[in-house]
Protein backbone atom coordinates (compact mmCIF):
# COMPACT_ATOMS: atom_id res chain seq x y z
CA UNK A 1 0.00 0.00 0.00
CA UNK A 2 1.60 3.51 -1.13
CA UNK A 3 2.11 5.55 2.01
CA UNK A 4 0.45 9.20 1.66
CA UNK A 5 1.42 12.44 3.69
CA UNK A 6 -1.46 13.16 6.50
CA UNK A 7 -1.99 16.30 7.21
CA UNK A 8 -4.77 18.91 9.19
CA UNK A 9 -6.17 21.57 6.58
CA UNK A 10 -8.09 24.55 9.11
CA UNK A 11 -11.33 25.34 7.05
CA UNK A 12 -12.40 28.09 9.00
CA UNK A 13 -10.06 31.30 9.75
CA UNK A 14 -10.09 31.50 13.32
CA UNK A 15 -10.93 34.46 15.24
CA UNK A 16 -8.31 35.58 17.47
CA UNK A 17 -9.64 39.11 19.03
CA UNK A 18 -7.61 38.86 22.49
CA UNK A 19 -5.31 41.84 22.75
CA UNK A 20 -2.36 42.85 25.04
CA UNK A 21 -1.03 46.16 25.15
CA UNK A 22 1.62 48.32 27.33
CA UNK A 23 1.36 51.37 28.57
CA UNK A 24 3.96 53.34 30.95
CA UNK A 25 2.23 51.96 33.85
CA UNK A 26 -0.33 48.82 32.95
CA UNK A 27 -0.90 46.07 31.38
CA UNK A 28 -4.43 46.22 29.30
CA UNK A 29 -5.81 43.38 27.92
CA UNK A 30 -9.10 43.42 25.76
CA UNK A 31 -11.11 39.95 25.74
CA UNK A 32 -12.91 38.55 23.60
CA UNK A 33 -16.44 40.33 25.17
CA UNK A 34 -14.57 43.70 24.29
CA UNK A 35 -14.62 43.97 27.97
CA UNK A 36 -10.23 45.59 28.95
CA UNK A 37 -8.26 44.35 32.08
CA UNK A 38 -6.26 46.41 33.16
CA UNK A 39 -3.43 45.55 35.25
CA UNK A 40 -0.90 48.13 37.28
CA UNK A 41 2.84 47.52 37.24
CA UNK A 42 4.45 46.91 40.80
CA UNK A 43 5.50 49.72 41.78
CA UNK A 44 9.35 50.07 41.26
CA UNK A 45 9.66 46.46 39.58
CA UNK A 46 13.61 45.99 38.12
CA UNK A 47 15.60 42.94 37.14
CA UNK A 48 18.13 42.69 40.40
CA UNK A 49 20.61 42.48 37.46
CA UNK A 50 21.42 46.23 37.37
CA UNK A 51 22.56 46.86 33.58
CA UNK A 52 19.57 45.15 32.60
CA UNK A 53 18.51 46.24 28.41
CA UNK A 54 15.07 48.20 28.43
CA UNK A 55 13.90 44.95 26.86
CA UNK A 56 15.24 43.17 29.68
CA UNK A 57 13.00 45.36 31.55
CA UNK A 58 9.85 45.69 29.92
CA UNK A 59 9.78 41.93 29.64
CA UNK A 60 10.06 42.09 33.71
CA UNK A 61 6.94 44.57 33.56
CA UNK A 62 4.92 42.54 30.80
CA UNK A 63 5.38 38.86 33.08
CA UNK A 64 4.60 40.86 36.33
CA UNK A 65 1.62 42.36 35.08
CA UNK A 66 0.50 39.10 32.91
CA UNK A 67 1.23 36.97 36.33
CA UNK A 68 -1.17 39.23 38.64
CA UNK A 69 -4.01 39.16 35.71
CA UNK A 70 -6.95 36.80 35.17
CA UNK A 71 -5.40 35.09 32.12
CA UNK A 72 -2.67 32.88 30.77
CA UNK A 73 -0.15 32.72 28.47
CA UNK A 74 -0.28 29.70 26.04
CA UNK A 75 3.36 28.52 24.93
CA UNK A 76 5.35 24.97 23.34
CA UNK A 77 7.98 23.85 23.01
CA UNK A 78 9.06 23.99 19.41
CA UNK A 79 5.84 25.75 18.47
CA UNK A 80 7.31 26.41 14.70
CA UNK A 81 9.48 23.51 14.41
CA UNK A 82 7.30 20.65 14.76
CA UNK A 83 3.45 20.74 13.30
CA UNK A 84 0.70 18.38 12.10
CA UNK A 85 0.29 20.23 9.08
CA UNK A 86 1.78 21.00 5.67
CA UNK A 87 5.22 23.04 5.45
CA UNK A 88 3.49 25.24 2.65
CA UNK A 89 0.29 25.64 4.64
CA UNK A 90 1.67 27.25 7.66
CA UNK A 91 4.58 26.84 10.30
CA UNK A 92 2.64 26.83 13.51
CA UNK A 93 0.20 24.45 14.19
CA UNK A 94 -1.51 26.91 16.86
CA UNK A 95 -1.47 29.85 14.76
CA UNK A 96 -3.49 27.10 12.10
CA UNK A 97 -5.99 26.55 15.10
CA UNK A 98 -6.09 29.82 17.10
CA UNK A 99 -5.55 32.64 14.87
CA UNK A 100 -2.47 33.89 16.72
CA UNK A 101 1.42 32.33 17.33
CA UNK A 102 1.95 31.44 20.58
CA UNK A 103 2.79 33.49 23.88
CA UNK A 104 5.98 31.72 24.51
CA UNK A 105 8.42 30.35 22.34
CA UNK A 106 10.46 27.12 23.92
CA UNK A 107 13.52 26.28 22.25
CA UNK A 108 16.81 23.72 23.48
CA UNK A 109 20.03 24.14 22.68
CA UNK A 110 19.95 20.97 20.99
CA UNK A 111 18.05 22.77 17.99
CA UNK A 112 21.38 24.38 17.79
CA UNK A 113 23.87 21.60 17.09
CA UNK A 114 21.51 20.47 14.19
CA UNK A 115 19.27 17.86 16.42
CA UNK A 116 15.71 19.88 16.87
CA UNK A 117 16.49 22.00 14.09
CA UNK A 118 19.40 22.68 11.66
CA UNK A 119 20.71 25.11 8.82
CA UNK A 120 19.56 22.27 6.25
CA UNK A 121 15.55 22.71 7.80
CA UNK A 122 15.90 26.04 7.30
CA UNK A 123 16.87 26.33 3.60
CA UNK A 124 14.46 23.69 3.02
CA UNK A 125 11.05 24.74 4.72
CA UNK A 126 11.98 28.52 5.92
CA UNK A 127 12.90 30.61 3.70
CA UNK A 128 9.60 30.69 1.70
CA UNK A 129 6.95 32.81 2.63
CA UNK A 130 3.60 30.76 4.32
CA UNK A 131 0.89 32.26 5.80
CA UNK A 132 1.88 34.03 9.16
CA UNK A 133 6.08 33.54 7.72
CA UNK A 134 7.76 36.55 6.57
CA UNK A 135 10.29 33.56 4.70
CA UNK A 136 14.01 34.39 5.53
CA UNK A 137 17.29 34.10 3.54
CA UNK A 138 19.10 31.05 3.00
CA UNK A 139 22.48 30.14 4.82
CA UNK A 140 25.70 29.18 3.06
CA UNK A 141 26.72 26.02 5.26
CA UNK A 142 29.58 25.34 2.71
CA UNK A 143 31.09 28.49 3.42
CA UNK A 144 30.23 28.76 7.38
CA UNK A 145 30.33 24.94 8.14
CA UNK A 146 27.55 23.14 9.12
CA UNK A 147 28.23 23.98 13.05
CA UNK A 148 28.25 27.81 13.03
CA UNK A 149 25.53 27.48 9.70
CA UNK A 150 22.74 25.54 12.50
CA UNK A 151 23.16 28.18 15.20
CA UNK A 152 22.69 30.72 12.57
CA UNK A 153 19.43 28.84 11.70
CA UNK A 154 18.17 28.39 15.52
CA UNK A 155 19.23 32.12 16.04
CA UNK A 156 17.02 33.48 12.17
CA UNK A 157 14.42 31.46 13.52
CA UNK A 158 14.22 32.66 17.40
CA UNK A 159 14.45 36.40 15.76
CA UNK A 160 11.13 35.82 13.49
CA UNK A 161 9.55 34.12 16.72
CA UNK A 162 10.22 37.69 18.39
CA UNK A 163 9.08 39.65 15.76
CA UNK A 164 6.01 37.76 15.70
CA UNK A 165 5.29 38.41 19.22
CA UNK A 166 6.34 35.38 21.26
CA UNK A 167 8.33 35.42 24.23
CA UNK A 168 11.69 32.95 23.96
CA UNK A 169 12.58 30.50 26.58
CA UNK A 170 16.05 28.33 25.75
CA UNK A 171 16.58 25.22 27.66
CA UNK A 172 19.52 22.94 27.79
CA UNK A 173 20.34 19.34 27.54
CA UNK A 174 23.92 19.21 27.90
CA UNK A 175 25.63 15.88 26.84
CA UNK A 176 28.21 14.51 29.33
CA UNK A 177 31.13 16.59 28.75
CA UNK A 178 33.92 14.46 29.46
CA UNK A 179 32.57 11.83 26.75
CA UNK A 180 32.06 14.67 23.92
CA UNK A 181 33.65 13.45 20.81
CA UNK A 182 35.89 15.84 18.21
CA UNK A 183 34.58 17.44 15.16
CA UNK A 184 36.45 15.53 12.52
CA UNK A 185 35.76 18.24 9.73
CA UNK A 186 36.58 21.27 11.99
CA UNK A 187 38.29 23.63 9.69
CA UNK A 188 41.09 25.89 12.01
CA UNK A 189 40.94 29.19 11.43
CA UNK A 190 37.39 29.57 9.69
CA UNK A 191 35.20 28.01 12.08
CA UNK A 192 34.35 29.37 15.36
CA UNK A 193 36.54 27.72 18.62
CA UNK A 194 32.95 25.50 19.53
CA UNK A 195 32.98 23.61 15.82
CA UNK A 196 35.85 21.89 17.35
CA UNK A 197 33.52 19.60 19.00
CA UNK A 198 30.11 17.92 18.43
CA UNK A 199 27.45 18.58 20.64
CA UNK A 200 25.12 16.62 18.97
CA UNK A 201 25.39 13.54 21.45
CA UNK A 202 22.56 13.39 23.99
CA UNK A 203 23.64 11.45 26.89
CA UNK A 204 21.14 11.74 30.03
CA UNK A 205 22.06 8.39 31.02
CA UNK A 206 26.00 8.45 31.18
CA UNK A 207 26.25 10.25 34.54
CA UNK A 208 30.14 8.44 34.99
CA UNK A 209 33.33 9.92 34.06
CA UNK A 210 33.87 12.49 37.49
CA UNK A 211 31.95 14.62 35.33
CA UNK A 212 31.97 17.69 37.31
CA UNK A 213 35.32 18.03 38.58
CA UNK A 214 36.78 17.48 34.95
CA UNK A 215 34.74 20.87 33.67
CA UNK A 216 36.62 23.15 36.55
CA UNK A 217 39.57 24.68 36.30
CA UNK A 218 42.57 21.71 34.72
CA UNK A 219 40.05 19.19 34.16
CA UNK A 220 40.44 17.65 30.73
CA UNK A 221 36.89 18.40 29.54
CA UNK A 222 37.58 22.21 30.51
CA UNK A 223 37.66 23.64 27.45
CA UNK A 224 34.97 21.27 26.04
CA UNK A 225 32.58 22.97 28.85
CA UNK A 226 33.96 26.63 27.72
CA UNK A 227 33.25 25.58 23.67
CA UNK A 228 29.93 24.72 24.68
CA UNK A 229 28.70 28.11 26.52
CA UNK A 230 30.78 29.70 23.72
CA UNK A 231 27.71 28.01 21.31
CA UNK A 232 25.33 29.18 23.55
CA UNK A 233 27.10 32.64 23.51
CA UNK A 234 27.04 32.70 19.79
CA UNK A 235 23.41 31.84 19.68
CA UNK A 236 22.60 34.85 22.21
Amino acid sequence: MEEKAMYCRSTIRPDNPNRVRMTEDALEITGRDGEVERVPFTEGLRPTDPEATEGAVRLCRFLDGMGRSSRVMYGQQNPLMNRAGSYLEVHSDICAVTGAHPGVFGLDVLALTGVEFSAKRWNADYTAQAPGWPGGEPIDIEALGIKHADVIAAANLTRIAQELGCIVTLSAHMPNFVFTKPNVLFREGIEPEYARYDFKEYTPNRCEGGTVQEILQGGKARKVMLAYLDLVAEYA
